[in-house]
């Protein structure tokens, strides 16, 4: 049996049918508000945890912001001691701007490569990959951009989430071809009731759960149980 590495995500391993692949790349989509950031966050605290340093890039905002949003306490003190690195494409007020509002990816492929290469960084997770799609009128150049930051990652052992915002019909159709998994996160919406759920749509080199399964946010992460979403009278 291949070596999985476990995503510290409750339930999440279950439906993925044993964890992911270390040194693989994976999407997770999904619309505002499905959970996307947290499900990230929480497999970089989670393996922070275990001994395995993780990088957050985000393009929205800062890791003060984060630590603020985020349902998971050491966080802070994660990021204190080196743990978890946050990384913010977005200049933040008071900062200098230089070109860093001019990030393609080649260039954000190029400072990654420092953090993992100088903090040992194993675990990596991509918040979110919109802003620089949005930059590229030709599908083929933004292909090999995205698949030369996926080869980086990979050849430095690292274990990746991308996230893509969106449904599963208005992410981009690249993404099903460009990594090894891919995790829809949504909410299913009638009358007043509001059930979240997660699905695995693909894993490459294994079996894993077809269906949804109901999804809740808690105070101290994500709960993906094995029932399928339902609602109540």
């Amino acid at each position: 049996m291949e070596t999985r590495i476990k995503s510290g995500v409750t339930g999440l391993d279950g439906i993925l049918g044993g964890g992911f692949f270390p040194g693989q790349t994976y999407g997770i989509t999904g619309g505002p508000g499905s959970g996307k950031s947290i499900l990230s966050m929480e497999f970089l605290v989670r393996g922070a945890e275990g001994g395995e340093r993780g990088l957050y890039v985000t393009s929205e905002v800062s890791a003060d912001k984060l630590v603020r949003q985020m349902p998971f306490r050491d966080l802070q003190g994660l990021i204190d001691r080196g743990d978890l690195v946050v990384f913010c494409t977005r200049p933040q007020p008071g900062e200098a701007t230089g070109d860093t509002e001019k990030f393609d990816l080649a260039g954000l492929t190029y400072m990654i490569k420092h953090y993992v290469r100088n903090n040992g960084i194993k675990r990596v997770a991509f918040d979110s990959v919109n802003a620089f799609v949005q930059q590229y009128e030709d599908e083929r150049p933004l292909r090999r951009a995205v698949n030369d930051l996926i080869g980086m990652l990979e050849s430095y052992g690292c274990t990746t989430l991308l996230i893509f915002e969106g449904s599963r019909e208005t992410a981009t159709d690249s993404l099903d071809y460009m990594v090894d998994g891919v995790v829809e996160l949504g909410r299913l919406e009638t009358n007043q009731d509001v059930v979240r759920y997660a699905q695995v749509r693909k894993m490459r080199g294994t079996s894993h759960e077809m269906n949804k399964r109901a999804m809740e946010i808690r105070e101290n992460g994500i709960l993906i149980t094995n029932m399928k979403p339902f609602f109540g009278d």
